[in-house]
């Protein structure tokens, strides 16, 4: 009897810690058709306007913003590699990365963040800027999808 409840107890927190432990990825939507997973330690978001601020605590520690182009007839990745050959032309120096085809993206890592500019050709009036600490840059950028 009394292995039975300590083999009950145990079996119930074991089942307490997995489920706490299964935490989901928080799903970040900048603009349409496009999505990325929050770093998991982000435990607020703040939403001003067109940016969406992540916190850790009270701390930011990131976020995205919805851009509208603002040059007159261009697309978002027709913008989005205008300001590409800027950045080429700063002190860290932009790097492109590939997601997937209809996807225009690239970054610039500075010491602390890691900034990345995305533009899609199936939203051609917006393009998101995601900002995060240089640590989380990796699991930020493989978590980008297409919907």
């Amino acid at each position: 009897m009394n292995n039975t409840i300590k083999l009950i107890s145990f079996l119930l927190g074991l089942l307490l810690v997995s489920a706490c432990a299964a935490r989901q990825p928080l799903v970040i939507k900048p603009i349409s058709g496009i999505q990325f997973f929050g770093p998991d330690i982000v435990n607020t978001i703040e939403i001003l306007d067109s940016e969406i601020l992540l916190y850790q605590g009270k701390t930011i520690i990131g976020g995205a913003q919805r851009i509208k182009v603002s040059s007159a007839g261009k697309t978002a990745i027709e913008e989005l590699k205008d300001n590409l050959a800027v950045a080429k032309g700063g002190s860290n120096k932009p790097t492109i990365i590939n997601i997937s085809q209809g996807v225009f993206c690239f970054s610039v890592k500075t010491e602390k963040f890691s900034t990345i500019y995305l533009a899609t050709e199936r939203n051609t009036e917006y393009w998101t800027i995601i900002s995060v600490p240089v640590e989380y840059y990796s699991e930020t950028v493989t978590s980008i999808k297409t919907d």
